[in-house]
């Protein structure tokens, strides 16, 4: 699955895509989860962030199906 990624949070990790293996479908919620434990530096930055499917932001029990496109998509601030 390729995720895209936005903002601080792939300034903090240092990518606007990465590439995860995976057998079977996740939820977003499993997503999220496994990139915080990939990427202890940006956890908190994850927890708070939103995953969109298909340019839809998805419940945390949404199932990510294969070929989907995927962004998580952090905390925003503006003036």
């Amino acid at each position: 699955m390729d995720v895209e990624l936005f903002a601080l949070l792939a300034d903090t990790i240092g990518s606007q895509r990465i590439s995860i293996q995976t057998t079977s479908p996740w939820t977003a919620r499993e997503l999220l989860a496994h990139l915080a434990r990939q990427y202890p530096q940006a956890a908190e930055l994850i927890r708070l962030s939103r995953v969109a499917i298909n340019h839809s932001y998805a419940a945390p029990d949404a199932i990510i199906a294969s070929g989907s496109e995927v962004a998580i998509i952090p905390p925003v601030s503006g003036g």
